[in-house]
């Protein structure tokens, strides 16, 4: 090796340069001859100059031997000379080349190790090769797929408008005509958020007793138990079955209280669907008449005593009289109204009859005071007497039954000498408001039917009272008494 100009040269480079070349590669002060006639030194890149034979130059770290011709990872197609053989190339001390070699050469080098490191392709194959490893997921249609990476063979379902052979190969489960398409709550298919097929979730109606379900608006029962839709009871808390609302109403629950729905009066506590709610049947013709101002005389049901009581019953109302709103009672809705006749001094015959009127008659020589009792639960304040008649009871000719001129004033006591009277008020009161001594009647018979001098008009008690009374009594030598109330109604308001 010798020394020439900071570079060590072999004896063959040597020599080559006395036989007088110069250089245009090499500046060794010898004369110059034509380039094409110099040796030239190649990077394994392929560049550098041109125009004579090309010597290989050995870079420290770049050269292990003979490469017996070099292809590089990249695949472009340069290939090294496959004649040269690195071991023939200059040496170069690597802080020699660092600090004289051509950065011409050492740009080539890099380069040449820029297009090495190029082998990145054969990473992209690598990767190519893995995927095509895996037929669902290469992007490709593949033998036992329906459509590109779906159905088949693969654990991936198709979407609705790819290619299937069977309804497995869908995510819907549906496959027409060798495509997939939605799911609908008829295709006989679960699919989409049913919850059971054709029944349940977002979509579809409830699902029968006995499928499965998540909550319980998946159940026509509304009952979701263990996933499971179960049927429905009266019990369950919830509307069901055949019920018009909780629990309650249709074909096999008791029925609604008021202010429930309901389609027909069954249905109700109160026999009374309104519009397709239960309503409280009106308790008096003064609460009708306040629903409906426009309310006409004639016949109604009402329920005095509300649901669970008596059963409702019709009466007549007058909507005209001073205003409207009063209840027409009669003798025989008295008695349903729990009618009581009371013996304060009692009657040696006493009753009531067939047609629901109360009768007394004593044995003469006697006096008797009685009074009868009904209640009307929604209260009165106030009352009048319609088409009303008392009747005579005595035991037959001269025994006759007096009113007149005596007016009773206390419910315990309705005679006096040989008189009685027929009184009326409220039994929260002490006595009577009025009577038909009181209006005027004075006389004495034996059967004959006596007639309410007073027409309609009103009287007031003790307002807020539920009971009315009606008080009567006899005095005398005769066998004599009353029928109180022969007919006619009472009505109150």
């Amino acid at each position: 090796m010798d020394w020439r100009n900071g570079i060590w040269v072999s004896p063959a480079v040597i020599a080559i340069g006395m036989a007088g070349c110069a250089g245009d590669c090499e500046d060794d002060g010898l004369s110059q001859d034509a380039p094409e006639s110099c040796a030239v030194a190649v990077s394994d890149a392929g560049g550098g100059s041109s125009g004579g034979p090309s010597i290989p130059i050995e870079t420290e770290g770049t050269s292990s031997g003979p490469t017996g011709g070099t292809e590089s990872d990249s695949g472009t197609g340069t290939d090294t000379d496959a004649s040269t053989d690195t071991d023939a190339s200059t040496d170069t001390d690597a802080s020699t080349d660092t600090d004289a070699t051509d950065t011409d050469a050492d740009t080539d080098t890099d380069s040449a190790g820029t297009d090495t490191d190029s082998g990145t392709d054969t990473d992209s194959a690598g990767t190519d090769t893995a995927s095509a490893g895996d037929p669902c997921t290469n992007g490709r249609l593949d033998e036992g797929e329906a459509d590109i990476d779906c159905g088949g063979v693969c654990d991936n379902p198709c979407d609705d408008g790819s290619d299937c052979v069977e309804p497995t190969d869908c995510a819907s489960g549906v496959c027409i005509d060798e495509t997939c398409a939605s799911g609908s709550c008829e295709d006989g298919v679960q699919n989409g958020t049913e919850t059971d097929v054709d029944c349940g979730g977002d979509v579809c109606m409830g699902c029968d007793d006995g499928d499965d379900c998540l909550d319980a608006s998946d159940c026509l029962s509304g009952i979701c138990e263990k996933d499971t839709c179960v049927a429905p009871s009266c019990e369950d808390g919830v509307q069901n079955g055949t019920e018009t609302d909780v629990d309650c109403g249709g074909e096999d629950c008791a029925p609604c209280d008021d202010g429930q729905t309901c389609t027909q009066d069954g249905d109700c506590v109160s026999d009374n669907c309104v519009e397709q709610v239960c309503e409280p049947i009106p308790a008096s013709c003064l609460d009708i008449l306040l629903t409906d101002p426009a309310a006409e005389d004639g016949t109604y049901e009402i329920d005095p005593d509300g649901p669970g009581g008596l059963v409702p019953f019709d009466v007549e109302c007058d909507m005209t009289t001073d205003g409207g709103g009063w209840t027409g009672i009669t003798p025989c809705l008295a008695q349903l109204l729990g009618g009581t006749m009371v013996a304060v001094e009692p009657a040696a015959i006493e009753g009531i009859d067939a047609l629901c009127r109360p009768f007394t008659q004593d044995a003469g020589n006697q006096a008797h005071t009685y009074h009868y009792t009904f209640s009307f639960a929604p209260s009165f304040s106030e009352f009048y007497l319609a088409d009303y008649e008392a009747q005579a009871n005595g035991s037959g000719p001269g025994n006759t039954a007096d009113i007149g001129p005596f007016q009773q004033s206390d419910w315990d006591l309705c005679h006096q000498g040989t008189h009685g009277d027929i009184s009326f008020g409220s039994a929260d009161d002490d006595g009577p408001v009025t009577s038909f001594a009181a209006e005027g009647t004075d006389t004495d018979t034996i059967n004959a039917i006596v007639p309410w001098p007073a027409g309609a008009t009103a009287y007031g008690v003790t307002p807020g009272t539920t009971d009315f009374r009606i008080g009567w009594g006899e005095e005398g030598s005769q066998s004599e008494g009353w029928f109180p109330w022969a007919s006619g109604s009472i009505f109150v308001r």
